[in-house]
């Protein structure tokens, strides 16, 4: 008579599952992965005008400007100019002031490989610095363009050195 081997086989890797149960370990996963962007308050308007100043204000020459929609103000200087192939690189900074004077600094880096395109990024989050007195602006139109994406506009992406 003919013995079925299957059975017992089952029943053996039933029991080491069962009772061994599996012994392997997930590693612990960091749900802050998410890409972080600096800047979320600022509007296409106002990354247009950030282009439009990376492409023409020379370096350590403060551009500023309002934005009525928000009621926020902005100062922005370019530190350093990188003018080498491949692409042009400007480090700069912007001074944000909240309608309520609270003012914030964004340390920025654009590249540009085409003139008139900037592609921008920050190195860490935004910091709030204090307060800040308001400037006296005369108005100015937002210069014409586009900026990339749908919806608002999600400020710049974080992307630290490491």
């Amino acid at each position: 008579m003919k013995r079925n081997a299957f059975g017992p086989m089952l029943v053996l890797l039933a029991a080491v599952l069962l009772f061994g149960g599996c012994q392997h370990t997930m590693g612990v996963t960091d749900l802050n992965d998410a890409p972080q962007f600096a800047g979320s308050w600022l509007t296409r308007s106002d990354a247009l005008r950030i282009a439009s100043a990376l492409g023409r204000a020379p370096d350590r020459s403060p551009v500023h400007w309002d934005n009525d929609q928000t009621g926020y103000q902005y100062s922005m200087t370019v530190f350093r100019t990188m003018d080498n192939e491949p692409g042009k690189r400007r480090e700069f900074s912007i001074l944000s002031t909240a309608p309520d004077g609270t003012a914030l600094v964004l340390d920025l880096r654009g590249v540009s490989f085409e003139p008139g395109r900037w592609d921008i990024s920050a190195e860490q989050m935004g910091k709030v610095v204090g307060k800040a007195s308001r400037l006296k602006l005369a108005g100015s139109r937002s210069p014409r363009g586009s900026v990339a994406g749908d919806g608002p506009f999600p400020g710049f992406p974080v992307i630290e050195n490491e």
